[in-house]
């Protein structure tokens, strides 16, 4: 499964990013709380669902940091990879 994962601030351009994604035949969630990726990911998995896209808002910042990403999403099974925008490194 490949699960694209949104994350900014309000009027920043997530609805206009998950739009392309849908377009590109991706499941899309907008404003997911962070805490049920988890179980997102295994109920989509489930379904036949092979590419995922997911905004959250940086509102949830606590509940961003408490997923730990990269464990929970290879608990789940879904392939991660960080991409970061240039200059962000």
């Amino acid at each position: 499964m490949q699960i694209v994962l949104i994350s900014g601030l309000s009027g920043s351009g997530k609805s206009i990013a998950l739009n392309v994604l849908e377009d590109a035949a991706y499941y899309v969630v907008d404003n997911l709380p962070a805490v049920l990726l988890p179980q997102l990911v295994t109920h989509l998995r489930g379904a036949g669902w092979r590419r995922v896209a997911v905004a959250v808002d940086m509102r949830s910042g606590a509940s961003i940091a408490a997923l730990e990403p990269g464990r929970c999403l290879a608990r789940s099974g879904a392939r991660s990879a960080l991409h970061l925008p240039r200059g962000a490194r």
